[in-house]
Parts: C-alpha cells; sequence; structure tokens
C-alpha cells in the first residue's frame, strides 16, 4: 500500500467516526428541545417522557449542566402532577428513574417526594383501618342492634345464641377474605407494572451498552488506523511546518496592521457622537467618557425610524436602570452596552445593527425584574434559589412590548441566550458555536470580563490583562473573536 493508499484510508474511517457523533448530538438537542417546548406549554408529562429519552443517552456519561437543569425543573413539576392524582405506579418508576440520575434530586424534590410518600402511608393505614372495623362484631344482647339477628319477644336459648355467633364470624371471615383478595390483587397489579418498568429499563441499558461496545470498536479501530497514518504522513507535516508557520507570521502582522487602522478611528468615534445623529444627548448618558472629533457615518434611516430609535434608547436606559437597582449592580447596564457597542463597531458591523445591538444589550437581564429583590442581592444560595435566578432567561415574550417588532428578534436573543456556551455546555437549550446568536455571544464575554475586574466578595478582582487572558483559557465557554475584538479596545 502506497503513501496515497494509506492517507485515502485515513480519511474514510475519520469521515465515519464524524458522521456518528454529531447524529447523536442532533437527537440530544431534538429531544431537549422538545422537552423545554413542552414544559413550557406546561404539558409537564409530555416533557417528563422527552427529558427521559435525553438522560438514557448520558445512562453511562456524567450529565451536562443544561440537561441537569432542565431535567430538575421537569422531574419537579411533574411529581406534582403524581402527587396531585394519587398515582402511586408513576411515583414508582419516577424513582427508578431518579436513581439512575441521583443529580436531579434537588432538594425541593426531595421534600415533595416524602410528602407523596407520607399520603401513599396514610391512605394505606386508612384502608387498613377500615377492614379491621368490618371484622370487628361486638355482641348486642337481645335489641337486634347492626350486627347480629333480630330477636322476637323471648331470649334466645344458649344453642340459638351460639348458632347466630357463628353465622356472624362466619360473614366477617368471609368479608375478612374477600379485603384480601382484592388487596392481593391491587399488590399483584402493582408488581406487574414494576416488573414492566424494570424489563424496559433493563432492554434499554442492553441496547446503550451494545451502541458503546460498537462506538468501542470504531475507536480501536480508528486509532490503530491513525497510529499507521501518522507513520506515513509525519514527513510530510514536518515539510509543511516551516511554511505554515511563515504564512501564520504574515497573517498576524496583517491583524495587527488592520487592528491599528481601525483602532485610531474608532477611539475617536464612541457613544458620545450617536447623538448627533439622532438629535439631543439622549445616549451620553448611556456609559459614555469621551466624545470624538468627528460624528458616526449617517445611518440609511427614514426620519420616522430614527425617531424610533432614539425612543428606544430612552426606554431601554430607564429599563436598564431598574435592572441595576433590582441586582444592586451599579451601572451594570451602562457597562455592558458600552463595550458591546464598541466591539460591534469594531467588527465592522453595519451602524444600524450596532444602534440595536447598543439597546438590547441595556435590558438583556430584564428576566431579573420579576423575581425577589432580596433574592437576587443574596450572598449565599440555595440549590433551589440558584435555579430560581437561573430561570431569569425563561422570559415572556411580552415583556418587549415597547420594541418596534422589526427589531424585538434581537433582544429575545440577548435575554435569552446570554448563558450559552460555546460547547453547548449552557442553558437553557444547550444549543453550541454559530447556532448561539451574535448578540448573545458579545453579551456572554463582556458580561463575563466586567465580572472578573469588578468587586466581588467571594474572590480577588483580577486586571484587565489577567480577565481577558482568563476568557482566552476558556474557548469552550466564549467566542475568542470576540475576545480578541475585546482585547483589541480595551
Amino acid at each position: 500500500m502506497n503513501r496515497k493508499q494509506y492517507i485515502t484510508a485515513f480519511f474514510i474511517c475519520l469521515l465515519c467516526a464524524v458522521s456518528i457523533l454529531p447524529a447523536a448530538d442532533a437527537l440530544v438537542e431534538r429531544y431537549l428541545s422538545a422537552a423545554n417546548d413542552r414544559y413550557s406549554e406546561g404539558d409537564y408529562t409530555k416533557a417528563y417522557e422527552y427529558v427521559n429519552r435525553v438522560l438514557d443517552m448520558y445512562r453511562d456519561d456524567t450529565l451536562p449542566e443544561n440537561v441537569t437543569v432542565i431535567g430538575e425543573m421537569i422531574y419537579y413539576d411533574y411529581l406534582g402532577v403524581l402527587k396531585e392524582n394519587g398515582d402511586e405506579a408513576g411515583f414508582i418508576g419516577f424513582n427508578v428513574w431518579l436513581e439512575n440520575f441521583p443529580e436531579l434530586s434537588s432538594s425541593r424534590i426531595k421534600i415533595r417526594s416524602a410528602e407523596f410518600e407520607s399520603e401513599i402511608a396514610r391512605s394505606k393505614n386508612a384502608a387498613a383501618t377500615a377492614a379491621t372495623a368490618v371484622t370487628t362484631v361486638a355482641p348486642s344482647g337481645n335489641t337486634g342492634t347492626a350486627g347480629s339477628a333480630p330477636v322476637s319477644g323471648s331470649a334466645l336459648s344458649d344453642e340459638q345464641w351460639l348458632q347466630q355467633l357463628e353465622a356472624e364470624r362466619q360473614r366477617s371471615a368471609e368479608a375478612l377474605q374477600m379485603e384480601r383478595e382484592r388487596s392481593a390483587q391491587v399488590i399483584s397489579s402493582l408488581d406487574n407494572q414494576s416488573e414492566s418498568l424494570r424489563s424496559v429499563i433493563e432492554q434499554s441499558t442492553l441496547k446503550n451498552e451494545s451502541a458503546n461496545r460498537n462506538i468501542l470498536i470504531l475507536v480501536l479501530v480508528i486509532s490503530a488506523v491513525l497510529v499507521i497514518v501518522f507513520i506515513v504522513v509525519i514527513i510530510s507535516i514536518v515539510s509543511s511546518i516551516k511554511t505554515t508557520r511563515r504564512q501564520q507570521e504574515q497573517f498576524a502582522a496583517t491583524l495587527q496592521m488592520v487592528a491599528k487602522m481601525n483602532r485610531i478611528p474608532s477611539e475617536r468615534v464612541l457613544l458620545g457622537n450617536v447623538a448627533d445623529i439622532y438629535g439631543d444627548a439622549y445616549l451620553r448618558s448611556a456609559g459614555s467618557t469621551r466624545v470624538g472629533d468627528n460624528a458616526l457615518p449617517e445611518p440609511e434611516l427614514t426620519e420616522a425610524d430614527r425617531q424610533a430609535v432614539q425612543e428606544l434608547a430612552v426606554k431601554c436606559e430607564q429599563v436598564g436602570t431598574e435592572i441595576d437597582v433590582m441586582t444592586g449592580r451599579k451601572n451594570n447596564s451602562k457597562n455592558i452596552s458600552e463595550m458591546v457597542y464598541k466591539i460591534a463597531l469594531e467588527m465592522g458591523i453595519s451602524q444600524n445593527t450596532v444602534m440595536i445591538y447598543f439597546c438590547a444589550s441595556m435590558v438583556y437581564d430584564i428576566g431579573f425584574l420579576s423575581m425577589d429583590k432580596d433574592l437576587l442581592q443574596a450572598e449565599t444560595l440555595t440549590d433551589e434559589q440558584k435555579y430560581i435566578i437561573r430561570s431569569h432567561v425563561k422570559i415572556d415574550v411580552s415583556v418587549f412590548d415597547f420594541v418596534p417588532e422589526q427589531y424585538r428578534a434581537v433582544f429575545i436573543d440577548a435575554a435569552s441566550m446570554h448563558h450559552e456556551n460555546m460547547d453547548g455546555s449552557g442553558y437553557p437549550a444547550g444549543i453550541p458555536g454559530d447556532k448561539i446568536p451574535e448578540i448573545a455571544r458579545m453579551i456572554h464575554v463582556v458580561e463575563t470580563f466586567i465580572s472578573l475586574i469588578s468587586r466581588r466578595s467571594y474572590r480577588a478582582i483580577f486586571d484587565k490583562e489577567s480577565a481577558i487572558e482568563e476568557l482566552k483559557n476558556h474557548p469552550e465557554l466564549y467566542d475568542q473573536k470576540i475576545v480578541s475584538v475585546l482585547d483589541c479596545i480595551i
């Protein structure tokens, strides 16, 4: 086999491996999205079914954070449905899943489970007490009360009394036997349901184990091929390193030159001159610290559009101030919006889009306005409180009724997706890479940077250079293109 054949075999095997993994990721994303949609609609039973399909795919792996967060919320509300309906059989299945995935067993789920178990125990005790009462027959003399045959005129003889007592005992024994048979049927039915559930889980486990074995075999085959191909291609790689390095140095030099050319005007044209386009100095109070020499180029907007954007910016500044008061983060909305504005300019985004990004980044945390102020400013949080705070990204689109319809999608993206990570480990949807809207990726980088250089009671303050380095060390979380632009402008 010549060198060309080795390389061809390597790429065929690599293509097979790559085609399997995205298919599994796509399936997880589809089920997780379906579970999230059903949960938002209040269909907790269907959401429970979908999220269990996702969990089944992580039976032998650690659950991602976004799956844990969504799964805990769905499990908590589905447990409420079981409790309300008194569904003991469903509760048994619920506990089996919870044992397999203890990451979902939060404190509030444990409390609700304990309450449901207590209700089941009280129900069974009441049934047992009723059965005991049926079997208890007290002698009632000659008056003909319940449980004894009527007595005529004169007193019964001893023999008649014994016969009557024996008949009462016989009837009580028959009633007790019938109750025992009914209880046995119920227990048998529950056992059958539990056995069916265990069978389904075992079958699913076997399928997963089989799939894992196939993947392991494929990985071993690919590894063996890689070792063979490595020996073949190493010479070619070494010979191309010098050429690649020279090209990278040229490219880096070009980037530095372009960044220097762009940075000079962008330092002069800051937020202070936005007012020159739209009228009064309504944006100067939104975080600008300097006024440049030249105004920004005239945007291609009608007079009505310019007026609408001006009113939108003023409203966003008001709402942003309310959010800062609620969260106790002074000037946070202004700091975030100014830095997003500068980054967008540096990236060459159109002026009209830059203005909408600026407005949206002032109100990206609007979900906090519906929460308790004391909770948002608490120094320590329980697990349940953390889940509540994370839910601020689940917004009702009606909160953005003040935004013109043509810009509303950008505001919704900023508010709901600014905690998504580049590797798909964020929340609420767990989407990766370029699937995350550009405005959300910008806010994620800027919010983390400002948090690192600000005072926090639980850690030391980073200087700007160290904060940028921290962002660069986590490409799985932050868009490195945006981090690089941020590094240029600070």
